[in-house]
């Protein structure tokens, strides 16, 4: 293999968890931590690794770089060899490469950031990862390795050095997922992307306001409510739903099911949904965006309609119906 091979970390923790991560029963925590900085400053950190089997192991320790592929926030973790990289990942020192963890037990890893004195501004980014040394994967395609992603578990470390720093984002677009069919019923889907144009990683916070035809406020949701952190450069797609996720899609109810599903989340008319974020380091900056969307559910409407439908032709029966008697009445009484 080469020097630098690209892992997606499709288990290693994403940037918004804030408990213990695992894998093979090795658990690290914090998962992610954040670290503001100066130029010049040495700074020590611990990370507690635990072992959750019993017997006792061994975990290798090394540190790579990680970059974020796709507006889903998957992580790809780059090897780095020696001296060939000057950031984040050479400022990491730690003195001994492996850890050992007692059975159903935890131990301390202790290392420090030595920031250098020309150390650019803005967001920094590293991972430090423990390695089981229990591959899953089989050889890789030259023979040489073999890439076993899951053996392996990162802690993911994001610096922010003092200085010219650059805090700017914007909203790529707020919207409802699939909007181009007719929504139904409540739960209604929100999607929004935040795309940051800064020098360090944002996490947005705030709220989406919901409103009816009349201007009422209908419900408040948390808009980023898996506090998503979004690295420069990179644009986040962010879900928030309005009502239970669990119960979305129709593909697999009958009419009357849905239909049930439209009567306990009912709702209907025109509603406005209005996007409040803040973000920066004192929540000083401010975004917003607002959509208008329709509820209609018409399973309900067409059940009300044939109802009324039924009802009505009864009536005209029975109006009928009553002509008659009164017509054959009133032939009765003149003979």
């Amino acid at each position: 293999m080469t020097e630098k091979i690209k892992l997606i970390g499709v288990l290693a923790l994403f940037f918004s968890l804030f408990g213990g991560g695992s894998a093979k029963a090795i658990s690290i925590s914090p998962p992610v931590m954040e670290i503001e900085a100066n130029s010049g400053d040495s700074i020590e950190r611990v990370i507690e690794v635990g072992n959750g089997t019993d017997q006792e192991r061994s975990y290798s320790i090394g540190v790579k770089k990680f970059e974020i592929t796709g507006e889903e926030g998957m992580q790809s973790f780059i090897s780095v060899e020696g001296d060939d990289d000057f950031g984040l990942t050479s400022w990491i020192k730690y003195e001994d490469e492996k850890i050992v963890v007692p059975p159903m037990g935890s131990n301390k890893f202790v290392f420090t950031i030595d920031v250098p004195e020309n150390a650019d501004s803005g967001g920094h980014y590293a991972s430090i990862y423990f390695d089981t040394g229990t591959p899953t994967e089989d050889e890789s395609s030259d023979g040489n390795s073999k890439v076993g992603v899951a053996a392996q578990i990162h802690s993911l470390i994001l610096v922010r050095i003092s200085g010219e720093i650059i805090e700017k984002a914007e909203i790529e677009g707020f919207g409802i997922e699939k909007a181009e069919k007719l929504i139904n019923r409540i739960p209604v889907q929100f999607i929004w992307r935040l795309k940051n144009n800064g020098n360090v990683h944002i996490r947005a916070q705030g709220n989406i306001e919901i409103k009816n035809m009349l201007g009422e406020k209908v419900t408040l949701l948390d808009a980023n409510p898996k506090n998503y952190r979004v690295l420069p450069g990179n644009i986040r797609k962010i879900e928030s739903w309005w009502g239970d996720s669990s119960d979305a899609g129709e593909d697999k109810s009958s009419f009357f099911q849905e239909a049930k599903k439209e009567f306990d989340n009912f709702a209907i008319g025109k509603y406005t949904a209005k996007l409040d974020m803040v973000y920066g380091k004192d929540n000083g900056n401010f975004l917003s965006k607002e959509i208008n969307f329709w509820i209609f559910p018409w399973r309900i409407a067409l059940i009300f309609l044939i109802i009324l439908i039924c009802f009505a032709i009864t009536a005209v029966l029975m109006v009928k119906k009553y002509n008659r008697w009164i017509v054959k009445k009133h032939i009765k009484l003149r003979q």
